[in-house]
């Protein structure tokens, strides 16, 4: 069965590839050289306001690192200290009472004795991010944190380190037991799944982090950095500063490659946006050149592009380091600012992949009846509850009452305000004409947004299902299975979160004059919309699939709305929509005999109108997000009529 394909959210404590928006940046091809600072010797002040860190963390003093990492854990401490312990959340790392040793103490106390290194110091912060991911009842506090620097550092030391010490040593410079040091060694490892080297790479991130978070220190700039300041509010850390031949592209070789050049000495260098002229560069970079690089003295310079955002997956950052430049992936960044964690995305991705089809082949009726209506084009949308479908799914005959998890569904009715001229499909579909398209009040998301705000409201004193539009055959089913009986003496005050001035009364703009009647025994015998008195908010943690990607409008009526995710098919993709966050991409086919430098890189399917890639169901701009779908078939179909606004 196919499946949809992601597009594209957590808890109180802190703690085929997807492509991202690409840039440009400038390589420059130089001997190999100490580009990392200058030899020269600097004279430190006598009192500095700011201590500088060496650029490779391998070289700073331990004692810096202690400093970086206790202030780092008292921040993450006095947070979580504010969160009530639960019972039920206790681990091993939990002490019956905070140690009197302050943190800072103890792992200097720690890193004297068991002589730990600045490798081994990063790694137990990598360690943090890695346990609380897999482990969720895990927390940095007062109470645990002791416990994890003994049972991490015990881990770095053996994992990384060519030798160290006996666990009777770390258990007596640790201050516990040896048998309460091995339960905790195992746990520990245990909990991370036995993946206890980290990357080089993640562990400078990591460096950089700690430095720039912790007052008083700096990591000294290179010389790159030092003419050419990076733009601080895109960071890429994610890109390899200095690379060699066998790690860039192929397709990139006969470019940077030239005749006669040794690429075993060659390193070449990415000079990252916002670039900088050629002039200033060949200054900067021709003292680090060997005297036989220089082509008429002058260093080449040429222009790659670059994913401006991190991967997300191994996969990714391999597809990017073969297609584009050099990536590193880091599975502890923080990447929820870009996109949803990958656990939380591939669990919804799991949970909904079964019944997508389903519930997109029923969207398309409810386009096609509305369409017929004449009363709209042929656009539908269906909101699901997982909730109810997960209910379903632990209950026998799931499969056939799949159906009992949709709780509205609503069709476009943008011509409902218009006299219709005969009966069928509305002439004006045929044509793009903003004088009779309506509002975006009429759009079908819209439409089942309100549908299902209007039911939740039926309970408040002095509502009434009156005033709802009129709906058609499909709507009024799904609908009618979330009648709730209410007394109309109750006069209990409204138990929603919404101040009264800001609530939406009752109306009907948007109303479909068409209603057929229903049937009598279409009885429900339990509500599927939850009235606001039984904790009903908005649509909140609710899946809608539609039949087209929703225009701009529609988008962020969505993300208000609090929907938990968006599903519609790729060939529903509009040139008005909003979700989409960049073009399909095809593979090109290359000949046997097309040599490297005719290779084209995969280029986006060729549409007969140019469109924006907003991606409004993920930005890190807007304080709401809701996980995005597009669902992929096996034959895939392409668009056709007319742009308009889904």
């Amino acid at each position: 069965m196919p499946a949809p394909n992601s597009a594209g959210s957590g808890s109180n404590k802190r703690n085929s590839p997807y492509d991202l928006p690409a840039g440009d940046a400038r390589v420059a091809g130089l001997g190999h050289a100490d580009l990392e600072g200058s030899q020269t010797k600097r004279m430190r002040p006598e009192k500095p306001e700011v201590k500088l860190l060496p650029q490779r963390y391998e070289l700073a003093d331990p004692r810096d690192i202690v400093v970086l990492i206790s202030s780092m854990l008292m921040e993450l401490i006095r947070f979580n200290d504010k969160i009530p312990l639960n019972q039920g959340r206790l681990t091993r790392f939990h002490s019956r009472s905070p140690p009197r040793i302050s943190v800072q103490d103890y792992l200097q106390r720690l890193t004297t004795h068991a002589t730990l290194s600045p490798p081994i110091l990063l790694s137990m912060v990598y360690y943090i991010d890695r346990l609380c991911t897999l482990y969720p009842a895990f927390t940095v506090s007062s109470l645990t944190i002791h416990r994890f620097l003994i049972a991490s550092a015990t881990v770095a030391s053996k994992g990384l380190s060519d030798s160290f010490w006996t666990n009777k040593t770390y258990a007596r410079v640790g201050g516990i037991t040896m048998t309460e040091l091995a339960l905790l060694e195992l746990e520990f490892l245990f909990r991370v799944e036995w993946r206890i080297v980290p990357e080089p790479e993640v562990l400078v991130d990591y460096y950089k982090s700690l430095a720039e978070r912790c007052d008083g220190y700096a990591i000294e700039r290179d010389t790159l950095d030092s003419s050419f300041p990076r733009d601080s509010s895109q960071s890429l850390s994610h890109l390899r500063r200095f690379a060699k031949h066998n790690q860039i592209p192929e397709h990139l070789h006969p470019l940077l490659l030239r005749e006669g050049s040794s690429p075993a000495q060659t390193i070449f260098v990415l000079i990252s946006p916002p670039l900088p002229d050629i002039d200033s560069l060949q200054n900067v970079l021709s003292p680090f050149a060997p005297p036989d690089l220089l082509a008429g003295n002058k260093l080449v310079f040429h222009t790659v592009r670059i994913p401006l955002q991190p991967p997300l997956t191994t996969v990714q950052a391999e597809a990017w380091s073969n297609t584009m430049w050099p990536v590193v992936f880091n599975p502890s960044a923080p990447r929820a600012m870009i996109a949803p964690p990958p656990h939380i995305l591939s669990r919804t991705r799991d949970f909904i992949q079964p019944k997508a089809g389903r519930y997109l082949a029923l969207a398309q009726r409810v386009a096609e009846e509305a369409e017929q209506s004449g009363l709209g084009r042929g656009v539908g949308a269906v909101v699901v509850d997982p909730d109810l479908e997960a209910q379903l799914d632990d209950e026998e005959g799931a499969d056939i009452h799949w159906s009992d998890a949709v709780v509205a569904v609503a069709g476009d009715g943008r011509y409902s305000r218009t006299t219709l001229p005969e009966p069928g499909p509305n002439p004006m579909r045929q044509t793009y004409n903003p004088d009779y398209e309506g509002g975006p009040e009429l759009h079908a998301l819209m439409r089942v947004v309100e549908l299902i705000a209007s039911k939740r409201r039926e309970d408040r004193p002095g509502s009434s299902s009156t005033g709802r539009p009129c709906l058609n055959y499909l709507e009024t089913y799904f609908l009618s299975q979330s009648d709730v009986i209410r007394s109309d003496d109750d006069d209990s005050k409204d138990p929603s979160p919404v101040p009264e001035k800001y609530q939406k009364t009752e109306t009907s703009s948007h109303a479909i004059y068409k209603q057929p009647e229903a049937a009598e025994d279409d009885t429900p015998t339990m509500a599927r919309i939850r009235p606001r008195s039984q904790g009903g908010y908005l649509c909140t943690d609710l899946d809608v699939y539609l039949t087209h990607e929703p225009c701009i409008c529609c988008c962020m009526g969505l993300l208000l709305s609090r929907f938990r995710a968006v599903i519609y098919p790729r060939n529903g993709r509009m040139v008005s929509g909003g979700l989409a966050s960049e073009p399909v991409v095809k593979p090109v086919p290359v000949e046997e005999e097309t040599s490297a430098a005719e290779i084209q890189e995969p280029t986006p399917d060729d549409t007969p109108h140019q469109r924006e890639y907003y991606g409004l169901h993920w930005r890190k701009e807007l304080n709401w997000r809701a996980l995005g779908f597009e669902f992929v078939e096996e034959v895939e179909k392409s668009a056709e009529g007319d742009a308009f606004h889904a």
